[in-house]
């Protein structure tokens, strides 16, 4: 009764293992690496552009989100001089990884 308890527990955990993307990792990949291996590595990315002999993965990465009444008094500055005037505060950083004939050749963040 227990073994079949632990299998789905197992189970549940595995299925819930699912690589998300941090630009930490970026710093990790070597040239060379395959689209494969950057997929295991980064997760899958929001959009993949192809061309003959160019191949490029999109990926997005959203800071948590936080309310402004716990920024610094700087940070709040910024904010009022900006477009965006909500309650909260979120960094997206975007990021392009670029591999020519199915190699990793280089990466650029998009600003």
């Amino acid at each position: 009764m227990v073994r079949p308890f632990l299998i789905l527990i197992l189970f549940i955990i595995c299925n819930g293992c699912q690589t998300v993307f941090k630009p930490s990792l970026i710093e990790d990949l070597s040239a060379g690496m395959t689209s494969i291996q950057v997929r295991e590595m980064l997760g899958d990315p929001a959009y993949i552009s192809t061309s003959k002999t160019n191949k490029i993965y999109g990926y997005t990465y959203n800071m948590p989100i936080r309310n402004k009444s716990t920024l610094f008094e700087w940070e709040q500055e910024r904010l009022l001089s900006s477009q965006s005037h909500s309650d909260f505060y979120t960094n997206q950083r975007s990021f392009e990884i670029i591999f020519f004939n199915d190699k990793f050749i280089s990466y650029r963040e998009l600003h």
